[in-house]
Formats: structure tokens, C-alpha cells, sequence
């Protein structure tokens, strides 16, 4: 899938296990805020439990795509959206972003194919687990769904999408 933002092409597709340069160029294009607010930890660098976790995709339970634009004749990445199952047909969504593409609608891009991949896999309950100062992830959920709830969960906030009852099936 390709998208044009901000006049530069951004091309979205599969992420797959062996993708560990990706994620490099990810991290590595993220400020320390920006790695808190979406690891919820400031780390300098990946760790491998992160990273065999994040490269962990079996194509159904667990899925990633990764946003790539053209830089010195290959190919950078600027943003991966995932998916994990978490049991009862629910899925936990995830999207990062470079901050240099931040607001420019990489992570709006991410977030639907991410969606759309969880729906056709039958994940009715979708929920993303956000630290309450992410006005950004809590401002991209509402926007790509408007009837998201957002309660208290621990220290951060939990947003869910979709029905909690686990007798409405979908993906396990």
C-alpha cells in the first residue's frame, strides 16, 4: 500500500520477523519523550526482549506494518502499527512514529491498515494502553473512532473499541 504525505511517497507494508532494521531506524529516529509515551520507559536503546517481542508475528495473533519512505536509494522506516491478540476476540493496538513525521498523517495511515488487518482477522474488541499526558495517541483513537472509551487502568488510560462480551466470537 503507498500513501503520499507531505509530498514524499510512504509506502506501508507487512512487517516481518526479520525486519530488525526497521525497528533500529524507528527507535533510533524517536526522542526519549516520544519512546516514553509509546514504551512507557525512556530507553536509549532497544532491548532484544523488546525487540524478539516486537519481531515476535505470526501473521494472525500478532501483526505489524511498517511505513517506509525513499532515502538514498533504499528504503527508511518512519513508523510501525501492530497488533497483538490479548484473548476473548480483543486485539491491543500499538502505533510509532518518527518525530520528524509526526502530524502528517503516518500515524492515522498506520493505525487504519492496522485496524483494518485486526477486523479481517476477526478481532471485534480493539484497545490501545496510553499514558494520559499522549494527547497525540488519544487524540489519533478518537479520531478513528469516535465512540472509543477511555477509563483509568493502573497508571496509564485503556481504550477500547468494540464489544468486552467474550460470547461475541472473533479471534482468539
Amino acid at each position: 500500500m503507498a500513501v503520499r504525505l507531505l509530498h514524499s511517497p510512504v509506502s506501508i507494508r507487512p512487517m516481518l520477523p526479520s525486519d530488525s532494521a526497521a525497528i533500529d531506524q524507528l527507535f533510533a529516529a524517536m526522542s526519549p519523550e516520544n519512546r516514553y509515551r509509546r514504551f512507557h520507559a525512556a530507553a536509549a536503546k532497544i532491548s532484544a526482549t523488546m525487540r524478539r517481542h516486537l519481531l515476535d508475528l505470526d501473521g494472525l495473533h500478532r501483526v505489524a506494518f511498517v511505513a517506509e519512505v525513499p532515502d538514498g536509494g533504499g528504503m527508511r522506516a518512519i513508523g510501525i502499527g501492530r497488533y497483538a491478540a490479548v484473548g476473548c476476540g480483543q486485539a491491543e493496538l500499538a502505533v510509532a512514529v518518527a518525530d520528524d513525521f509526526h502530524r502528517h498523517g503516518v500515524g492515522s495511515a498506520l493505525m487504519e491498515r492496522t485496524v483494518s488487518a485486526a477486523r479481517a482477522a476477526g478481532y471485534r474488541t480493539l484497545q490501545a494502553e496510553v499514558l494520559p499526558e499522549n494527547t497525540a495517541a488519544i487524540g489519533l483513537m478518537r479520531a478513528v473512532f469516535p465512540a472509543v472509551t477511555i477509563r483509568r487502568d493502573g497508571y496509564g488510560l485503556r481504550l477500547t473499541v468494540g464489544p468486552v462480551d467474550c460470547t461475541v466470537g472473533g479471534a482468539a
